[in-house]
């Protein structure tokens, strides 16, 4: 019982699994349903291939708009309800993809059937036609295989998918413990995100944004580290970093088109550092964190990303935030962080992330909040 409810998430996928295979063993008793079974077998794969490509598809026209033959014939009500409601678009245009690519791929099936697959079956047939009773259940428990591992990947999928909607930090963390599910979506669900296809889903290592709250020697003001650094030493400047972003923004024609040659710059030239995450994981601070070592080693995690880009930000003179919330790497909710920046033409804050810029657009994008959550200001200048 300890263990169910400590990690429910594996115990899901365990029974999805199993179910079809012990039900396969206990109802096949006669052979004259197992090409039925074959059929069904290529039926649910073809599913399964009908929603990968249709998850590759529909985050090109939803989410990166890359499809613009699609797009472009799209009428603007629609496209302002795409980006108004996301994951509602992501939802309708998965489920019509997938339809109409699973009618086509059944259809090719019935084909190739018809020309190579009928003389195997037939084998298989006469095979299980010479077994014994228990014989024809071990095989019908056999030819279930497929179908479990397909439906552990269409859960995999759907659980994935639904932690994105659901934000419930209960969930996530049950998400977060299973073993199983972690390593699904590394070896097949993640692989679909970040295919030639698709744009690469953004990827941030767990929990790499550690806070801590420590008291001064008058036991009275918290002193609060990030990543073994206070705030204030993590967007410290120099003259080097304000003299290049003065240059950088110089011909800048307003505030947002300043900010985003920053949030351009900061994206385009910084590297994710892997190393260092993995360090920060093991509460291990040797490799400096900050605006100054970022900028010298064009490397860093997602603090440092948001650390420099507030003093680049503050260096051009715009008033800018820093936010620590949630970042969804994919698997699961994740500590992360991200920049605020004051727009005076429009009188509004705009949401930047400038460690998610390689995976698409993530400055004032409607889209920000599908994979950002939990935002509170840990500092503004």
């Amino acid at each position: 019982m300890d263990y169910i409810l400590k990690d429910p998430i594996t115990l899901i996928l365990i029974a999805v699994f199993f179910i079809p295979i012990i039900l396969g063993f206990i109802n096949i008793t006669s052979t004259k349903y197992i090409k039925e079974e074959i059929l069904d077998i290529e039926k649910t794969i073809c599913f399964l291939g009908a929603v990968i490509v249709s998850i590759i598809i529909s985050r090109k026209i939803v989410l990166f708009k890359d499809i613009s033959i699609i797009t472009n014939y799209i009428p603007k009500n629609i496209d302002m309800f795409f980006n108004d409601h996301p994951f509602i678009a992501l939802a309708i245009v998965s489920s019509v993809v997938t339809s109409i690519l699973y009618g086509i791929l059944c259809l090719i099936i019935r084909l190739i059937n018809a020309i190579t697959i009928e003389p195997i079956l037939k084998g298989i047939y006469n095979f299980g036609q010479k077994r014994s009773n228990f014989g024809k259940r071990v095989l019908g428990a056999i030819l279930q295989v497929p179908k479990a591992i397909v439906y552990v990947v269409l859960c995999t999928i759907i659980l994935n998918f639904g932690t994105m909607i659901y934000n419930g930090d209960k969930f996530n963390s049950y998400l977060q413990k299973s073993d199983t599910y972690n390593y699904i979506c590394d070896k097949v669900v993640l692989p679909i995100y970040n295919s030639s296809f698709a744009k690469n889903i953004p990827i941030i290592v767990n929990n790499t944004l550690n806070v801590e709250e420590i008291k001064d020697k008058s036991n009275v003001k918290k002193i609060i580290y990030y990543n073994g650094i206070t705030l204030d030493e993590g967007i410290k400047s120099n003259k080097e970093i304000n003299d290049f972003s003065k240059k950088l923004t110089a011909n800048a024609t307003n505030e947002k088109n300043k900010a985003k040659l920053i949030y351009d710059w900061v994206g385009s030239n910084i590297s994710y550092d892997y190393q260092k995450a993995d360090e920060i994981m093991r509460s291990n601070y040797e490799n400096k964190s900050g605006a100054i070592p970022t900028f010298s080693s064009r490397e860093g995690i997602c603090f440092d990303y948001s650390c420099l880009y507030t003093a680049m930000a503050r260096a051009s003179g715009l008033k800018v935030r820093m936010i620590s919330g949630k970042g969804f790497n994919g698997t699961s909710w994740v500590n992360h962080s991200w920049n605020q920046v004051y727009i005076e033409e429009s009188n509004e804050w705009i949401n930047i992330d400038s460690t998610f810029s390689k995976s698409g657009n993530y400055f004032d994008s409607k889209r920000f909040n599908m994979d950002h959550k939990n935002d509170e200001i840990i500092g503004e200048w």
